[in-house]
């Protein structure tokens, strides 16, 4: 009865009651796997205590090594918490989907981590199953970055779908960097010199020290 109340109180985000019960749940059982991940994220989005939340996790998978919730939250914590190196927040999110295939935020943050590697194919497959799994993921920016780096690298047949990811960003958020600048640079693509121009400009205003946004902005200046 206390474990499924610690359930509860952790999917309603009382931190300090789930902490609570946690902890006379784990003093009364240590290998209750579901109270300490309960706890663990307590102590990660309650205080932002990553180092203790690792913790946690880690304990319940020496319990249960497949157990779906806290190696998906083991890698959430390296991730969000930058703890480690960007590696080890991958090889987490890896093992969480090889737990969970069909998880599809642990495939999104797969496939973003993979963007800042460089590694834009095994990127796309991630975000496309991501969005397979879940279409209404915040992903599309990732997606739409992956296809433009593979198109610079020669792919030419994702360009039009570089666009169109861009252009389903700035439908709900038209002040997006990313999709500004990869619309700019499609546009640009397009002799679209006007169009281009202001997606440009705008890109910078919003994140003027974006390598993207200021590659964008030469492109231009070049056309001019």
């Amino acid at each position: 009865t206390l474990t499924q109340k610690v359930r509860i109180l952790v999917l309603k985000k009382q931190y300090v009651e789930t902490e609570t019960l946690a902890d006379r749940i784990i003093a009364r059982d240590p290998k209750n796997k579901i109270a300490l991940n309960a706890r663990g994220v307590a102590k990660r989005d309650g205080k932002k205590d990553y180092v203790g939340a690792l913790a946690d996790f880690d304990k319940a998978l020496a319990i249960d090594a497949e157990y779906p919730q806290a190696s998906f939250n083991r890698a959430i914590t390296v991730y969000n918490g930058k703890l480690g190196q960007k590696s080890d927040a991958l090889d987490a999110f890896s093992y969480a989907i090889e737990i969970n295939p069909e998880n599809a935020t642990a495939r999104a943050m797969r496939g973003r981590l993979f963007n800042e590697f460089g590694r834009y194919r095994l990127a796309l497959l991630d975000l496309n199953k991501a969005l397979s799994l879940n279409k209404d993921l915040p992903v599309y920016a990732d997606r739409a970055y992956a296809q433009l780096l593979l198109y610079v690298g020669g792919e030419r047949s994702v360009w039009q779908d570089a666009a169109n990811d861009a252009e389903a960003v700035l439908r709900a958020d038209p002040s997006n960097a990313t999709a500004l600048a990869i619309r700019s640079l499609f546009k640009y693509s397009r002799s679209d010199k006007s169009g281009s121009a202001a997606d440009a400009q705008k890109a910078v205003q919003v994140a003027p020290n974006n390598y993207l946004t200021r590659m964008a902005l030469g492109y231009v200046k070049r056309l001019n």
